[in-house]
């Protein structure tokens, strides 16, 4: 099997030029698909690898024109086709990061992969900018939910947040408050082992030491008491072009 990735990368997606790569998980989305009626492709269904096979692979285009092109390819082929195949029935969902102005490259095909998954999904995290290694405004969580409602018009399911990397407690909450700002149809945490941390106890029971259940809780309490008084969300129409880049800090709305 080709060295996945390259020295330094960190964090490595498969290896879409490697077939044996791409059986791999070709086999894990057929085996998935028999077992549930809905699957979500999360934050690192993407492209990062610069192996050898990627190098020859890609040819003279540039490395976003051809992450864009293979994961349209391993959406339509790898993910819909071949799950269909297995269930009919299933609801297939695509979900990128918000990484806002990087998408395209790592591959993450906002104008294509839509297209042909069930629904969409935005993954509203921000980052306290000191402790953690991402700098996500604040007010992302609320501008891409706008952005996302008209890349798949009634299609787009909702915001997904995680606490990610024991940022503050304030920075998780400030999340669930700035996506529900946005009227989702739902928030989804991520992940339910992170709200149920405990240690075990010597008469049997384990006791819950997380407690970022109980922030969240809070959180949708006093959002709860007025919400239903917010209108209809908008913001300052723009223009925005699939796979564009050049302005990190200005995030696209419209009404």
């Amino acid at each position: 099997m080709a060295v996945l990735g390259a020295p330094g990368d960190g964090i490595r997606s498969f290896c879409w030029s490697n077939p044996e790569h791409r059986e791999r998980f070709r086999k894990l989305v057929a085996f998935n698909a028999g077992i549930f009626d809905e699957l979500i492709f999360d934050d690192l269904f993407m492209y990062n690898c610069r192996c050898d096979l990627c190098q020859r692979a890609r040819g003279n285009r540039s490395w976003t024109e051809f992450r864009l092109a293979i994961m349209k390819e391993v959406g339509e082929n790898l993910v819909v086709k071949n799950a269909r195949s297995v269930n009919p029935k299933i609801n297939l969902i695509f979900k990128p990061p918000n990484w806002y102005e990087q998408y395209q490259f790592s591959g993450y095909n906002l104008e294509a992969q839509p297209k042909v998954f069930d629904m969409i999904y935005a993954g509203t995290e921000t980052r306290d900018t000191v402790n953690t290694v991402q700098h996500l405004q604040p007010y992302q969580s609320y501008g891409l939910m706008r952005y996302f409602e008209h890349i798949k018009p009634g299609k787009f399911g909702g915001g997904w947040v995680d606490p990610g990397q024991r940022q503050t407690l304030n920075r998780f909450a400030e999340q669930l408050e700035d996506t529900l700002f946005a009227r989702p149809k739902e928030i989804t945490i991520w992940s339910w082992g992170g709200l149920l941390e405990s240690i075990p106890q010597s008469n049997g029971p384990a006791k819950v030491t997380s407690i970022l259940g109980a922030v969240a809780g809070d959180a949708y309490e006093k959002l709860d008491s007025f919400l239903s008084k917010l209108g209809q969300p908008y913001g300052v129409a723009s223009y925005k072009p699939y796979h564009s880049s050049g302005e990190m800090y200005l995030t696209t709305t419209s009404g």
